[in-house]
Protein backbone atom coordinates (compact mmCIF):
# COMPACT_ATOMS: atom_id res chain seq x y z
CA UNK A 1 0.00 0.00 0.00
CA UNK A 2 1.39 3.24 -1.05
CA UNK A 3 0.24 6.41 0.70
CA UNK A 4 0.93 9.76 -0.21
CA UNK A 5 0.69 11.62 3.87
CA UNK A 6 0.30 15.17 3.19
CA UNK A 7 0.21 17.81 5.81
CA UNK A 8 -0.69 21.35 4.38
CA UNK A 9 0.62 24.02 6.30
CA UNK A 10 0.43 27.83 5.27
CA UNK A 11 2.12 30.59 7.13
CA UNK A 12 -0.92 32.81 6.72
CA UNK A 13 -3.23 31.56 9.37
CA UNK A 14 -5.76 34.08 10.27
CA UNK A 15 -7.13 33.16 13.29
CA UNK A 16 -3.96 32.40 15.48
CA UNK A 17 -1.03 34.15 13.42
CA UNK A 18 1.71 31.69 12.90
CA UNK A 19 0.05 28.68 14.79
CA UNK A 20 2.20 26.30 12.44
CA UNK A 21 4.78 26.53 13.98
CA UNK A 22 4.08 28.12 17.90
CA UNK A 23 5.49 26.14 20.44
CA UNK A 24 3.04 23.37 21.94
CA UNK A 25 3.98 21.72 24.84
CA UNK A 26 7.22 21.58 24.01
CA UNK A 27 7.68 21.38 19.86
CA UNK A 28 6.10 23.35 17.49
CA UNK A 29 2.33 22.43 16.60
CA UNK A 30 3.06 20.64 13.40
CA UNK A 31 5.45 18.42 14.45
CA UNK A 32 3.06 17.20 16.76
CA UNK A 33 1.09 15.90 13.69
CA UNK A 34 4.72 15.15 11.94
CA UNK A 35 5.79 12.54 14.37
CA UNK A 36 2.36 11.39 14.48
CA UNK A 37 2.69 10.41 11.21
CA UNK A 38 6.22 9.19 11.21
CA UNK A 39 5.38 6.52 14.05
CA UNK A 40 2.31 4.80 12.09
CA UNK A 41 3.18 1.65 10.72
CA UNK A 42 1.58 2.56 7.37
CA UNK A 43 3.17 5.51 6.35
CA UNK A 44 6.51 5.78 4.95
CA UNK A 45 7.32 9.18 4.47
CA UNK A 46 5.87 12.46 5.48
CA UNK A 47 5.38 15.84 3.02
CA UNK A 48 4.41 18.82 4.11
CA UNK A 49 2.84 21.43 1.51
CA UNK A 50 3.79 25.08 2.67
CA UNK A 51 4.48 28.61 1.07
CA UNK A 52 6.41 29.49 4.39
CA UNK A 53 9.89 29.48 4.43
CA UNK A 54 10.15 28.98 8.52
CA UNK A 55 7.23 26.45 8.58
CA UNK A 56 9.37 24.32 5.65
CA UNK A 57 12.47 24.72 7.72
CA UNK A 58 10.55 23.37 10.76
CA UNK A 59 9.34 20.61 8.98
CA UNK A 60 12.30 19.26 7.44
CA UNK A 61 13.85 19.55 11.13
CA UNK A 62 11.16 17.08 12.05
CA UNK A 63 12.25 14.79 9.11
CA UNK A 64 9.30 15.51 6.45
CA UNK A 65 9.92 15.97 2.81
CA UNK A 66 8.82 19.57 2.06
CA UNK A 67 6.79 21.20 -1.11
CA UNK A 68 7.19 24.56 -1.92
CA UNK A 69 3.60 25.65 -2.20
CA UNK A 70 3.29 28.31 -4.96
CA UNK A 71 1.79 31.89 -3.66
CA UNK A 72 -1.80 31.30 -5.28
CA UNK A 73 -2.47 27.86 -3.15
CA UNK A 74 -1.63 29.93 -0.29
CA UNK A 75 -4.19 32.14 -0.40
CA UNK A 76 -7.70 32.36 1.40
CA UNK A 77 -9.27 31.22 -1.76
CA UNK A 78 -7.15 27.90 -2.13
CA UNK A 79 -8.61 24.91 -0.94
CA UNK A 80 -7.06 21.52 0.22
CA UNK A 81 -8.30 20.19 -3.12
CA UNK A 82 -5.83 22.64 -4.82
CA UNK A 83 -2.78 21.68 -2.58
CA UNK A 84 -3.41 18.03 -2.76
CA UNK A 85 -3.44 18.18 -6.88
CA UNK A 86 -0.12 20.04 -6.64
CA UNK A 87 1.36 17.71 -3.94
CA UNK A 88 0.57 14.69 -6.44
CA UNK A 89 2.11 16.72 -9.41
CA UNK A 90 5.12 17.03 -7.39
CA UNK A 91 4.84 13.29 -5.88
CA UNK A 92 4.43 12.01 -9.58
CA UNK A 93 7.59 14.29 -11.31
CA UNK A 94 9.66 12.74 -8.28
CA UNK A 95 8.65 9.64 -8.11
CA UNK A 96 7.76 8.53 -11.70
CA UNK A 97 4.55 6.89 -10.42
CA UNK A 98 1.15 7.95 -8.34
CA UNK A 99 0.64 7.00 -4.72
CA UNK A 100 -2.27 4.19 -4.03
CA UNK A 101 -3.90 6.41 -0.94
CA UNK A 102 -3.63 10.24 -0.15
CA UNK A 103 -3.89 10.57 3.61
CA UNK A 104 -3.98 14.18 4.76
CA UNK A 105 -3.29 14.89 7.79
CA UNK A 106 -4.40 18.63 9.53
CA UNK A 107 -1.76 20.09 11.65
CA UNK A 108 -3.97 21.37 13.41
CA UNK A 109 -4.94 18.43 15.67
CA UNK A 110 -2.10 17.77 17.84
CA UNK A 111 -4.19 15.07 19.86
CA UNK A 112 -4.46 12.89 17.03
CA UNK A 113 -2.04 10.06 17.49
CA UNK A 114 -0.42 7.58 15.30
CA UNK A 115 -2.78 4.41 16.61
CA UNK A 116 -5.71 7.30 15.25
CA UNK A 117 -3.99 7.18 12.04
CA UNK A 118 -3.46 3.13 11.82
CA UNK A 119 -6.91 2.45 13.09
CA UNK A 120 -8.34 4.66 10.63
CA UNK A 121 -6.73 3.14 7.55
CA UNK A 122 -7.69 -0.33 9.05
CA UNK A 123 -11.23 0.36 8.86
CA UNK A 124 -11.02 0.91 5.35
CA UNK A 125 -8.91 -2.22 4.80
CA UNK A 126 -12.01 -3.94 6.57
CA UNK A 127 -14.65 -2.40 4.37
CA UNK A 128 -12.53 -1.81 1.25
CA UNK A 129 -14.59 -3.82 -1.07
CA UNK A 130 -17.47 -1.12 -0.28
CA UNK A 131 -15.90 1.90 0.83
CA UNK A 132 -13.80 4.53 -1.44
CA UNK A 133 -12.39 6.90 1.55
CA UNK A 134 -12.37 7.54 5.51
CA UNK A 135 -12.90 10.49 7.16
CA UNK A 136 -12.67 11.26 10.94
CA UNK A 137 -15.52 12.90 12.26
CA UNK A 138 -16.29 13.54 15.98
CA UNK A 139 -20.19 13.25 17.46
CA UNK A 140 -21.94 17.15 17.95
CA UNK A 141 -22.37 18.35 20.56
CA UNK A 142 -26.43 19.32 19.56
CA UNK A 143 -28.98 17.99 17.39
CA UNK A 144 -29.38 20.05 14.26
CA UNK A 145 -33.07 20.58 14.69
CA UNK A 146 -31.91 23.12 18.01
CA UNK A 147 -29.94 24.84 15.50
CA UNK A 148 -31.27 28.56 15.13
CA UNK A 149 -30.96 31.46 12.19
CA UNK A 150 -31.81 35.30 12.28
CA UNK A 151 -33.85 36.11 9.46
CA UNK A 152 -34.33 39.29 7.48
CA UNK A 153 -36.24 40.77 10.06
CA UNK A 154 -33.89 40.32 12.54
CA UNK A 155 -36.04 37.31 14.23
CA UNK A 156 -34.99 33.65 15.62
CA UNK A 157 -36.30 31.25 13.45
CA UNK A 158 -35.25 27.29 13.43
CA UNK A 159 -32.68 26.35 11.04
CA UNK A 160 -34.59 22.92 10.73
CA UNK A 161 -38.76 23.37 10.55
CA UNK A 162 -40.02 20.71 12.98
CA UNK A 163 -42.86 21.43 15.83
CA UNK A 164 -41.24 22.17 19.08
CA UNK A 165 -38.14 20.48 18.54
CA UNK A 166 -36.57 22.95 21.26
CA UNK A 167 -38.98 20.83 23.70
CA UNK A 168 -37.72 17.59 22.74
CA UNK A 169 -34.87 15.95 24.83
CA UNK A 170 -31.68 15.20 22.91
CA UNK A 171 -32.58 11.56 23.42
CA UNK A 172 -35.33 11.70 20.94
CA UNK A 173 -33.13 12.73 18.41
CA UNK A 174 -30.61 10.57 16.02
CA UNK A 175 -26.99 10.97 16.92
CA UNK A 176 -25.42 13.24 14.60
CA UNK A 177 -21.85 13.62 13.13
CA UNK A 178 -19.53 16.63 11.63
CA UNK A 179 -15.87 16.41 10.53
CA UNK A 180 -13.31 17.42 13.05
CA UNK A 181 -10.50 18.11 10.46
CA UNK A 182 -7.89 15.42 11.77
CA UNK A 183 -7.76 13.18 8.50
CA UNK A 184 -8.72 11.97 5.39
CA UNK A 185 -8.14 9.10 3.42
CA UNK A 186 -8.99 8.41 0.19
CA UNK A 187 -7.50 6.02 -3.13
CA UNK A 188 -5.83 8.35 -5.39
CA UNK A 189 -7.73 7.90 -8.57
CA UNK A 190 -11.16 8.43 -6.86
CA UNK A 191 -9.79 11.64 -5.32
CA UNK A 192 -8.49 12.45 -8.88
CA UNK A 193 -11.81 11.74 -10.46
CA UNK A 194 -14.10 13.22 -8.60
CA UNK A 195 -11.69 16.22 -6.97
CA UNK A 196 -13.47 15.63 -3.46
CA UNK A 197 -12.44 14.05 -0.44
CA UNK A 198 -15.65 12.56 0.99
CA UNK A 199 -17.18 10.61 -2.50
CA UNK A 200 -20.48 8.92 -2.17
CA UNK A 201 -18.61 5.76 -0.27
CA UNK A 202 -16.89 7.26 2.69
CA UNK A 203 -17.33 5.50 6.02
CA UNK A 204 -16.40 7.22 9.51
CA UNK A 205 -13.67 7.36 11.88
CA UNK A 206 -15.37 8.58 14.95
CA UNK A 207 -12.89 9.47 17.38
CA UNK A 208 -13.58 11.31 20.93
CA UNK A 209 -13.86 15.15 21.92
CA UNK A 210 -10.29 15.27 23.51
CA UNK A 211 -8.65 13.81 19.95
CA UNK A 212 -10.50 16.42 18.18
CA UNK A 213 -9.53 19.44 19.26
CA UNK A 214 -9.11 21.67 16.61
CA UNK A 215 -6.73 24.49 16.84
CA UNK A 216 -7.82 27.82 14.99
CA UNK A 217 -7.55 30.60 18.15
CA UNK A 218 -5.71 30.73 20.66
CA UNK A 219 -8.69 29.45 23.32
CA UNK A 220 -8.47 26.10 21.50
CA UNK A 221 -4.70 26.28 21.78
CA UNK A 222 -4.75 26.64 25.45
CA UNK A 223 -7.11 24.06 25.55
CA UNK A 224 -4.57 21.31 23.48
CA UNK A 225 -2.24 22.49 26.17
CA UNK A 226 -3.91 21.73 28.94
CA UNK A 227 -5.37 18.45 27.06
CA UNK A 228 -2.09 16.79 26.86
CA UNK A 229 -0.07 18.62 30.21
CA UNK A 230 -3.34 16.27 31.66
CA UNK A 231 -2.46 12.95 29.32
CA UNK A 232 0.90 13.22 30.11
CA UNK A 233 0.41 13.36 34.00
CA UNK A 234 -2.11 10.45 33.51
CA UNK A 235 0.26 8.76 32.15
CA UNK A 236 2.85 9.14 34.38
CA UNK A 237 0.80 8.29 37.03
CA UNK A 238 0.19 4.69 35.65
CA UNK A 239 3.67 4.46 35.22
Amino acid sequence: MNILCLIPARGGSKGLPRKNVKNLCGKPLIGWTIEAAKKSKYINEVYVSSDDEEILSVAASFKAKCIQRPSPLASDQATSIDVTLHALRHYQENQFCLPDFVLLLQCTSPLRTEKHIDDAIELYQSCEKQAEAVISVKEAPHPPQWLRLINEEGFIEPYIKEPDSTEQMRQNFNKVYMPNGALYFIKTEIFLDQKTFQPQRTIPYIMDEVSSVDIDHLLDFELASLLINALERNTDDKS
